[in-house]
């Protein structure tokens, strides 16, 4: 996974891999022209792997409360729905708001073994999360990238009018 920003970084975290030769997550702190904020970001495991997804959970939780909520921005593959009972854990745990609502991002090509064309997406599986300290502008499915997700496009403002 990697975060990258214009902004220039002031710290960064990374969780555990568990079974992959890559971080399932990744925190960076960044200094900008509206001063500092946390992003966060989260390839989590599918449910169906409940044990992974689970210690996964606790170590996402853990990096999340090591930094401040206010401008904290958390994105990611979380494979699971908005309904689903991680989403709705995290939306109470995090004390952030979800930006994305309902937000159709996979799958964007073939699926299965037998790479059987899907139609359109039906699940909504990857999540935005954004602190108070920020507004929603927009949101947004981009477009089909080679990726088996479509990308989550996303624009905040800072709330503060003086740091605009």
């Amino acid at each position: 996974m990697t975060i990258l920003t214009r902004g220039k970084p002031l710290s960064s975290a990374s969780g555990v891999p568990i079974g992959r030769d890559f971080s399932y997550l990744l925190a960076v702190n960044v200094e900008s022209e509206w001063g500092a904020f946390t992003v966060v970001g989260a390839h989590c495991f599918w449910p169906v792997f409940r044990t992974l997804s689970e210690a996964q959970a606790v170590d996402l939780r853990k990096l999340v409360a090591r930094y401040p909520r206010e401008r904290m921005i958390i994105a990611g593959d979380f494979n699971s729905t908005p309904w689903s009972f991680a989403r709705r854990r995290d939306d109470r745990d995090f004390g952030l708001i979800r930006r994305t609502r309902a937000l159709f991002t996979w799958p964007a090509g073939k699926i299965s073994h037998n790479r059987l064309p899907a139609p359109f997406p039906y699940l909504p599986i990857d999540h935005v999360y954004a602190g108070p300290g920020w507004a929603t502008v927009s949101v947004e499915r981009g477009p089909r990238l080679g990726s088996d997700h479509y990308p989550v496009v996303v624009t905040l403002a800072p709330r503060d009018v003086a740091a605009r």
